[in-house]
């Protein structure tokens, strides 16, 4: 309605009541929309993808610094401790919904590309292999218990969750 009341106004917008639909910070923020509607009809991320990579550092740095002190504390105040082993499992940071652009998916184990007949699952910590790949761990293991990739947390297959995207 604003737009069409506008166009009354054409000849002399600078003087209208329209005169902030013309302003730069209008024209950058329809620019911003058209940017990120484009990014996401194409499956890219919202956004130019080194200044996302930028901003999810300056989310998840700090966190992950503090998170190393902490361990660097806890190694030095007691000899033994959860953390003293090789494979210290990272805990997950959380980045916000403005950051999370999972439109494809490579399982950890497989390096293979989700697909809709091989979907990812979402194994009881929060971590996610493909089917497939749980499968073949079930038939090796012969037993409902998986073992996370990324994790010391097994799974059974009856708690897993099928992901669609």
């Amino acid at each position: 309605e604003r737009l069409a009341g506008a166009l009354l106004f054409a000849s002399d917008i600078a003087n209208s009541p329209y005169r902030d639909l013309y302003s730069d910070h209008a024209w950058k923020n329809v620019m911003l929309q058209f940017e990120s509607s484009f990014c996401r009809a194409h499956g890219f991320a919202g956004g130019d993808p080194l200044m996302v990579a930028t901003l999810a550092s300056d989310v998840a740095l700090p966190k992950r610094a503090k998170y190393t002190a902490l361990v660097r504390r806890s190694r030095k105040s007691t000899s033994s401790s959860f953390l003293d082993t090789k494979d210290d499992a990272l805990p997950e940071i959380n980045l916000g919904k403005k950051m999370q652009f999972h439109s494809t998916f490579v399982c950890p184990i497989s390096k293979e590309l989700a697909t809709q007949s091989n979907p990812p699952v979402l194994l009881t910590c929060g971590h996610a292999i493909s089917r497939d790949s749980m499968l073949k761990m079930t038939r090796t293991r012969r037993s409902n218990l998986i073992k996370c990739p990324t994790c010391p947390v097994e799974s059974n297959v009856s708690n897993v969750t099928t992901m669609i995207f």
